[in-house]
């Protein structure tokens, strides 16, 4: 009988420097009694324990998506979605009447899709 590969699931950052705090806060607690509690195998706390000792606030770098983060690029990405939707109104106004379509016939052949283009120059 075939033994069926196991895949690996990839760890969170934050999940990954929560075990490590309880270690450390739990000096009591042996790593394998912790890692049971958190379902992990000891050998892979043991491993991250090391990790934050050589790397300490390098360990763990993660993808950057912090809450925090994920917040303001939200409402970044808001911001942004409305202003590009009022210079499309402020465009489709000035423009000869198409039809409300969001496509522009020239000379009956070519159809241009309605896009802007802004260059945003920093100050």
């Amino acid at each position: 009988m075939m033994k069926k590969k196991q895949t690996r699931t990839p760890v969170e950052a934050e999940f990954k420097r929560e075990a490590v705090r309880l270690v450390r806060e739990n000096p009591d607690q042996t790593m394998v009694s912790i890692a049971r509690g958190l379902g992990i195998e000891p050998n892979q706390l043991y491993a991250w324990v090391n990790q934050a000792k050589r790397l300490k606030e390098n360990a763990f770098p993660g993808h950057g998506n912090s809450s925090d983060e994920v917040q303001a690029l939200r409402r970044e990405l808001k911001l942004v979605t409305q202003e590009r939707d009022i210079l499309k109104n402020a465009i489709r106004s000035r423009l000869p009447s198409h039809n409300g379509r969001d496509e522009i016939r020239i000379h009956g052949a070519i159809s241009l899709k309605m896009a802007v283009s802004i260059d945003v120059q920093s100050s």
